[in-house]
């Protein structure tokens, strides 16, 4: 074999060898290029899997979060309203307290005007005895000119005075009798009223306020609980003395008007003052609602009026009333 032949047959064999290298290094390189490509579909799998657990923690998170406002928010309204229960508890604890009190003061009123009763009753009487005395010496005895006559003005002045704080004590004695041992009477409710009215006058008249009495009848005579009369009208005319006026009415008047029936009395109360919202007759005889808040109102006012006249007299009250033409109660009574 001479030197080209050898020449050719290395070249030859060189080719073979670098292709077979070639070979190989392609096959390596598609073989790691396949486990790569197996490895970053794993890793996207992977991502892909932590990007949902991530999702879901997240909307669990959110969910939490709103759970928790949700039970947040539900707490806050029950503690409102368990404060608003306690303040309501508070204000009834008050107004049973101030009833208690006011029974008690009613017991006192009635010892006390009966102890005063005694002594008013008899300067009464000595002084009528000492104007009849006057007037027989004054028949016989020698004077300056006028004593006699100025002596028995002051009498009568006395008397007059005296006639006045027997008739109050009397009222009182009438007006506070406890209605939780009085019997249902036959009384005469104009004549009543007319009392309930003496009493209220300091209040009434302090804040110029005109209460006229309109009745057809001149007795009109009912079966019941004279003292619940009694707080019904007063409970009315606090309210309006309370409510009724700002100052701008010009003639602020309280009208009582009394209509009697075969079997019912109606009584029609009616004031002048700024009246009652639309919105807010339905609240109006619902307990703890007042118009003055903040004010250390109990609101149980006209609750109690209420409450009186269904349960103890058996009766029903409506409402009439618009923004700045007053208001009007109408209060229908059985009498049997």
């Amino acid at each position: 074999m001479n030197s080209s032949e050898k020449d050719k047959l290395r070249s030859k064999l060189m080719g073979l060898g670098e292709n077979s290298i070639r070979k190989n290094y392609y096959t390596e390189l598609l073989e790691k290029t396949k486990a790569l490509q197996k490895n970053n579909l794993k890793l996207e799998q992977e991502i892909q899997k932590r990007m949902v657990a991530e999702e879901k923690l997240n909307r669990l998170n959110e969910q939490l979060e709103v759970r928790i406002k949700e039970r947040t928010s539900e707490l806050q309204t029950s503690n409102k309203q368990l404060l608003e229960s306690l303040n309501h508890l508070e204000l009834a604890m008050d107004v049973l307290i101030a009833e208690e009190k006011n029974r008690a003061m009613s017991k006192m009123l009635m010892g006390l005007s009966h102890e005063i009763n005694t002594p008013l009753g008899n300067a009464i009487m000595t002084t009528s005895f000492q104007a009849t005395l006057i007037r027989d010496y004054a028949k016989s005895s020698s004077f300056p000119p006028g004593f006699w006559s100025q002596l028995l003005e002051s009498n009568e002045l006395i008397r007059r005075n005296l006639e006045q704080n027997k008739h109050l004590v009397d009222d009182m004695q009438t007006l506070f009798e406890d209605d939780s041992v009085e019997d249902s009477i036959t009384f005469d409710v104009v004549s009543h009223i007319k009392k309930v009215l003496r009493t209220l006058e300091h209040s009434t008249q302090s804040h110029n306020i005109r209460v006229v009495l309109h009745t057809i009848q001149d007795v009109i005579v009912v079966n019941g609980l004279p003292s619940v009369f009694s707080r019904i009208v007063t409970h009315l005319v606090e309210d309006t003395v309370l409510h009724a006026f700002k100052g701008e009415t010009l003639d602020p008047t309280i009208t009582i008007s009394l209509l009697s029936g075969e079997d019912e009395i109606q009584l029609y109360y009616k004031d002048n003052g700024i009246g009652i919202p639309a919105s807010e007759i339905d609240k109006i005889f619902d307990p703890f609602y007042t118009m003055k808040k903040g004010k250390k109102r109990s609101g149980l006012g006209l609750f109690a009026i209420k409450q009186l006249i269904t349960t103890q007299l058996h009766g029903q009250i409506k409402i009439d009333s618009n923004p700045n033409e007053g208001i009007q109660f109408i209060i229908t009574i059985p009498n049997k």
